[in-house]
């Protein structure tokens, strides 16, 4: 294992009973993308779908002759080298390649395997059943995934559900690494998840290349420890892993939601003229339109970097300056991100990014679950947020809806304020849900500017409470120097 590598994520492996619905077929295409090659030549086309029973031996050789070797875990106890382990993990291998929800990578018109994804899916009572494995070193890893979710994180219990998306290996072929296809891979999980009705996934993933790839597609953080400290703990660690290594599993929420496929994307919402930020009296015309894939980092840096030193509540907590509250922010937006509603504001002739407004849609199931934040700052403004929503206004309750478009930032840059950009955003949102088929819009302003905005183009006020008021009410609730006086929800039914 490179000494390079910072993070281990936990993947599950038992006997297993749940089986594909005959209903779908298969096999299913997940996604199509594009890369270029090493010289910049020519572009590449790739497809994700189900792997085949036909492949089944070919992912097989696959994760034997070369995963095994590069995974740290199993590379650290020599799984590969211990015949017993190894006919162990190849049966499990086979087990949950017959649950059907693998995935594998081709390039077009080729057949040869470019990646290769082992997924099963496991409930809570499979997970817990006693395993008595007979290989030394494959027995080692699995009690040692045993104990970790019995001690410190437990996907199960945490999300609530019966039964989790889980993996046993991921491997891209060397001649195709470097061009985001394990991204490509870990994306697809959502749309197996949503075919399969599988709300989570959740695993180890041992290398920091795996962490980064899973970061990028909105899985989040659920518990770390460094390698170091494991045999504190346990006496089933791996061995010769570095000496500052961190290991977490992590896990993603599934949104149930998702953009229709029938709605056109990228859609222009609306074009205005108004001032240009470099000359005042200069009239320029700009757009405001859905916010693309190839600009999603883009939006991510500026509501980290600009956003949430302006917003009144996310500046008094201190959000910024807490990185585990950064990270838990960031994981949060592109998972809104990928829900591909967000809005973007251009000036004609220019692709510099003048206001950004990054938004989702989410249901009354998913609001109300239960979410354990890490970071305090972020927990405690999420909680009394949750707080209000609860006790004062509940969007789905009162307007008898299942889902509302909701807001996770909106910034304008500074050249371009002062001439109704905010105002236009914002309006942008009624044509939005006319076309997605979402009824109201309802999120909380908290400056008296953004509030103003708000009411301009027909958001009413739900809820207000002064932010000098809130401590009295939760004790998660105390924001300090924020000039303005009232934090407000503000609705609006969209059509």
């Amino acid at each position: 294992m490179s000494t390079s590598d910072k993070y281990l994520l936990v993947s599950l492996t038992m006997s297993l009973i749940w089986e594909r619905s005959t209903d779908l077929k298969s096999p299913l295409i997940y996604s199509h993308f594009e890369r270029q090659d090493f010289n910049g030549n020519n572009i590449i086309k790739y497809r994700i779908e189900d792997l085949q029973q036909n492949r089944f031996e070919d992912a097989l050789n696959i994760m034997k002759n070369k995963h095994l070797l590069d995974e740290p875990m199993y590379s650290a106890k020599g799984i590969h080298d211990d015949p017993i382990s190894f006919n162990e993990m190849i049966e499990n291998w086979k087990k949950m390649l017959r649950q059907k929800i693998s995935i594998v990578c081709y390039q077009e018109n080729s057949d040869e395997i470019v990646a290769v994804n082992i997924l099963g899916v496991v409930t809570e009572k499979e997970f817990d059943a006693p395993h008595n494995y007979r290989g030394k070193g494959w027995s080692e890893v699995n009690n040692l995934k045993k104990f970790l979710k019995m001690n410190f994180f437990n996907p199960f219990s945490n999300f609530n559900v019966d039964k989790i998306m889980f993996a046993a290996g991921l491997y891209v072929h060397e001649n195709h690494r470097n061009r985001g296809i394990a991204v490509e891979m870990l994306k697809a999980r959502e749309e197996i998840g949503k075919a399969n009705s599988i709300k989570i996934s959740s695993n180890v993933f041992s290398s920091l290349g795996a962490q980064k790839a899973a970061v990028k597609v909105g899985f989040e953080e659920s518990f770390a420890i460094e390698y170091s400290k494991l045999p504190d703990l346990t006496s089933d660690v791996p061995v010769n892993l570095g000496r500052t290594q961190i290991h977490f599993i992590t896990s993603s929420a599934m949104y149930s939601w998702a953009r229709p496929n029938n709605v056109d994307f990228p859609i222009t919402y609306s074009r205005f003229v108004t001032l240009d930020s470099d000359i005042d009296n200069k009239l320029i015309e700009y757009r405001i339109e859905d916010l693309q894939e190839n600009r999603f980092d883009d939006a991510v840096h500026i509501i980290r970097e600009k956003h949430l030193i302006d917003e009144p509540m996310k500046s008094s907590k201190g959000v910024r300056d807490c990185p585990i509250s950064v990270q838990e922010m960031t994981e949060n937006l592109r998972n809104m991100l990928r829900q591909n509603i967000s809005l973007v504001c251009y000036k004609e002739g220019s692709n510099d990014i003048v206001a950004v407004n990054i938004l989702g849609v989410i249901t009354e199931a998913e609001s109300d679950a239960p979410l354990e934040h890490k970071g305090q700052r972020w927990a405690e403004h999420n909680n009394t947020k949750n707080f209000i929503k609860k006790t004062f206004f509940d969007p789905f309750k009162h307007f008898q809806i299942d889902k509302v478009m909701c807001a996770g930032g909106l910034f304008v840059n500074k050249e371009y304020r002062n001439r109704g950009i905010a105002v236009e955003m914002l309006k942008a949102r009624h044509e939005l849900g006319k076309v997605i088929g979402i009824q109201v819009s309802s999120n909380v302003f908290s400056s008296l500017g953004a509030q103003k905005a708000a009411a301009k183009v027909g958001f009413e006020e739900s809820f207000s409470i002064k932010y000098s008021d809130i401590p009295k009410l939760t004790t998660d609730g105390h924001y300090p120097n924020i000039k303005d006086e009232y934090m407000k929800i503000m609705s609006k039914r969209l059509y």
